[in-house]
């Protein structure tokens, strides 16, 4: 209910925006090779990913790809995949599934 967490989802949803305006015309962010811009990005789908918010880019199939070529690298792999600890994953997933419908109100303003 805090006034904070209202401004983060916005401000997810027009980074989500942005990144899907970017990506009408190539592969990455920056052009058809992966970049630092892509790498900078990744945590922050990463998080929504493990909350379960990954409807939030069910409409950018643009989007949608490029985070699946991301995860398929060998330095996401390495550098994120392979640090996951499962319990923390699941307790995320269930925080994320009980804030659904706050956030699903909030991207509906």
């Amino acid at each position: 209910d805090s006034k904070e967490f209202e401004v983060a989802v916005t401000r997810l949803a027009a980074m989500l925006k942005h990144i899907d305006g970017l990506l009408q015309n190539s592969a990455y962010l920056v052009g058809d090779s992966l970049t630092i811009a892509d790498i900078a990005y990744s945590p922050y789908m990463t998080r929504l990913e493990h909350l379960k918010m990954d409807y939030m880019w069910s409409d950018k199939p643009a989007v949608a790809a490029w985070f699946a070529r991301l995860k398929e690298t060998k330095g996401y792999q390495k550098g994120i995949t392979d640090f996951f600890n499962p319990d923390v994953m699941e307790r995320m997933g269930e925080a994320g599934a009980a804030s659904e419908s706050a956030v699903r109100a909030i991207l509906e303003k």
